[in-house]
């Protein structure tokens, strides 16, 4: 499930007339609306596909791009090239899953089974992305690296079906309560109703992420995400300028407008685990 907001998140919600079943998309409805949008468009992808050169031609006035598309089947590879008016490069920073360097990982993940959460094994451990009962962990430890956004919700789903669950951490990580919702059609209506309205409510949620919320109106979103001013220290902020003389005050004072955020996150650290040794190690 994707942690921002769906009705932001899922993109062509106005252009497709899509209503998302939840407040927070699961992955399977994420994808499908991709395609719904890039169907709605009549645009096609070209996965597996890595762009060797892109040169723009000033005779013809269009973009020459040669690819090589390899999909591990036979032939093993083979050469494309596209014409394009226009080129957009929009690569993200997050595409490639990265395995830990651990000393004998290598010994290790040849005698047991190891993957990585975004290239999941229902082979190996049962289920699918639909119904994700992982039946086959029955009577086996499993052990999970790390407790980020993926772990947070990975690790509940491992404790069902498993015998045991090792977490390796290294920093204890922001948890706050989920607050999963249907999406109720009459909401909807007010949420959708006027022309333009995703992208306002995009912008808002921007607004208040970076803490640049003059002229914004209310909170629309109203969850952990708008409720963190100090992302404005990760995403940057229109309201906010800083000089290098001022770096010292500025990272004081996005501690301070952090602290009201963390305090209620470590309160619910408390709240919800009910062993304090164990919650004192989780509290971020």
């Amino acid at each position: 499930m994707c942690d921002v907001e769906g009705y932001c998140y899922l993109p062509f919600l106005e252009e497709t007339g899509y209503m998302p079943k939840h407040k927070y998309s699961y992955g399977a409805e994420i994808r499908n609306q991709i395609e719904r949008a890039a169907s709605h468009y009549g645009m096609s992808g070209q996965f597996c596909t890595k762009v060797d050169s892109q040169v723009w031609d000033d005779d013809l006035k269009h973009w020459t791009v040669r690819m090589t598309r390899t999909t591990g089947k036979t032939p093993e590879s083979e050469s494309l090239t596209v014409y394009a008016d226009f080129i957009f490069v929009a690569a993200g920073f997050l595409a490639f899953p990265k395995i830990p360097k651990l000393p004998g990982w290598k010994v290790f993940s040849e005698h047991k089974h190891a993957f990585h959460t975004s290239r999941w094994d229902y082979n190996y451990t049962g289920g699918s992305q639909s119904k994700p009962d992982l039946t086959n962990l029955k009577g086996k430890r499993v052990a999970v690296v790390g407790t980020g956004a993926t772990a947070v919700q990975v690790v509940p789903e491992l404790s069902k079906w498993a015998d045991h669950v090792y977490i390796i951490q290294r920093t204890p990580t922001y948890v706050g309560p989920r607050n999963q919702k249907s999406t109720v059609e009459k909401e909807w209506e007010n949420i959708a109703g006027e022309k333009g309205w995703q992208h306002k409510r995009r912008t808002n949620l921007n607004a208040y992420m970076s803490n640049s919320t003059s002229g914004q109106g209310p909170d629309l979103i109203q969850d952990g995400w708008t409720q963190a001013p100090a992302l404005c220290g990760f995403l940057g902020s229109r309201d906010m300028t800083v000089t290098s003389d001022q770096m010292l005050d500025h990272i004081k004072a996005l501690h301070e407008i952090d602290y009201p955020r963390t305090e209620f996150l470590q309160k619910h650290v408390e709240k919800e685990v009910e062993n304090k040794e164990v919650a004192e190690k989780l509290k971020p």
